[in-house]
């Protein structure tokens, strides 16, 4: 006999984009994202934050 397990998967996965311009590198948007990834961590599971560059904190979608 086989026996089934159930299995609960989670994500929390963050959005962040720049426009480009001079002085702006791809380290910046690793970072936003980063910053968003770790607000959606710290707000439970199943959470999606977006970095925006007009506020200083990363807001739930």
């Amino acid at each position: 006999m086989i026996q089934q397990t159930e299995l609960a998967i989670t994500t929390s996965i963050s959005v962040a984009s720049i426009v480009p311009a001079l002085g702006i590198n791809s380290n910046l948007l690793i970072e936003q994202a980063d910053t968003a990834l770790y607000q959606a961590k710290d707000m439970g599971r199943n959470k999606v934050c977006q970095y925006s560059n007009l506020t200083t904190q990363p807001h739930t979608l």
